[in-house]
């Protein structure tokens, strides 16, 4: 599969994203669009098979099991899947007959490429709300599949611990090559990725460390994100944070519930 990548130097979202590769999807027949910070095993080929089906401009995933409220009030929906209105500004409709969250895969008609314009566009606001407005038909397919949005680190945390720990029990704890724990630490409910490593009276509790995290003797860590590399000095109290590696000196702490 020939791979492209774009870089954007200013942000261009998520509709402004496609407009430098269209030259790549130029000769596609369909075009499948799939969000970068979600986690799921997208069901594409039901959601091509929706598509080709109802014959729509967009066929959309949505996920059955995730919360509307949590994501601006979710897609508005028919009996038949059709999309009635997007965010909760415009979800007031005797038609709706129930709402979903978009779970970040979407298939379009190649001909939507020419509405696609230079620089920063949002894909609901310049895309989907017109073509809705003009009568172009918009579908769903719906997904029990375990979803997880990763836009935010909390969120990042809460998508890693779902799938990481999956199958293990409470409590449990996935380890990456080479991650170690000492034996007189303590870690429950943590997923330690290639590399990580726990000292001995360390203590670790719902954390995601990535490749090369290092805990440090004595030091507890609570519902934490370590960075790649990140070396917690013992004796250190981290909770709900993300530590990425400073240039200098300790690594620099962001609260999760701050971005």
């Amino acid at each position: 599969m020939p791979l492209h990548y774009s870089r954007e130097p200013e942000i261009l979202g998520t509709l402004g994203a496609v407009w430098p590769l269209r030259d790549f999807l130029a000769a596609a027949d369909e075009v499948l669009i799939v969000n970068g910070d979600s986690l799921c095993r997208w069901p594409l080929r039901a959601l091509a098979a929706r598509h080709r089906r109802t014959a729509a401009a967009a066929t959309l995933l949505v996920a059955d099991r995730a919360d509307p409220a949590a994501f601006g009030g979710g897609i508005a929906l028919a009996r038949d899947g059709r999309v009635l209105a997007f965010r909760s500004a415009a979800l007031v409709t005797g038609l709706a007959r129930r709402r979903r969250v978009f779970a970040g895969a979407q298939i379009w008609r190649p001909e939507l490429l020419a509405r696609v314009g230079e620089g920063y566009a949002d894909t609901v606001e310049a895309l989907y709300q017109p073509l809705l407005a003009a009568g172009e038909p918009l579908q769903t397919l719906a997904t029990r599949r375990p979803w997880h949005d990763l836009g935010t680190p909390a969120r990042y945390l809460a998508g890693a611990l779902a799938w990481g720990l999956a199958g293990l029990p409470p409590g449990g704890v996935r380890l990456g090559p080479g991650a170690t724990i000492a034996r007189a630490a303590r870690v429950r409910g943590s997923v330690l990725e290639a590399g990580a490593a726990v000292a001995a009276g360390a203590r670790v509790e719902g954390s995601l460390l990535l490749p090369g995290a290092r805990v440090g003797a004595g030091a507890r860590i609570t519902g934490a994100i370590l960075g790649p590399g990140v070396e917690v000095a013992p004796g250190t109290v981290v909770a709900g944070e993300l530590l990425t590696a400073g240039p200098d000196g300790p690594p620099l702490a962001t609260p999760l519930a701050s971005v």
